[in-house]
């Protein structure tokens, strides 16, 4: 299985990986992208099994993102899964 991680930051990508490898037999090809913008591109050169998102809430880039792959008629079929944070005391809370 091939899976596509999309996220704003750093931060957010030790999150991704804590959730994609916290308790998984490591069966799983992940490609990890720090840019929402640039999580369109890849997506479309990879065509993963699974995409995960990991947005703030009130992400721009990343509902226009999800909104993309929606409307692609090539990645429609792709299965997405969100995940949204908030800032908070200088952190990340997960919703």
């Amino acid at each position: 299985m091939t899976v596509v991680a999309v996220c704003g930051d750093g931060e957010r990508a030790e999150l991704l990986d804590a959730l994609m490898f916290g308790d998984a037999d490591g069966d799983a090809d992940a490609i990890f992208v720090e840019s929402i913008s640039r999580g369109y591109t890849c997506i479309k050169q990879v065509a993963p099994d699974v995409v995960i998102v990991l947005l703030e809430m009130g992400d721009a880039a990343g509902c226009q993102l999800l909104s993309m792959l929606k409307n692609d008629r090539e990645l429609s079929d792709i299965p997405v899964v969100t995940w949204t944070t908030r800032r908070f005391d200088g952190g990340l809370r997960m919703n």
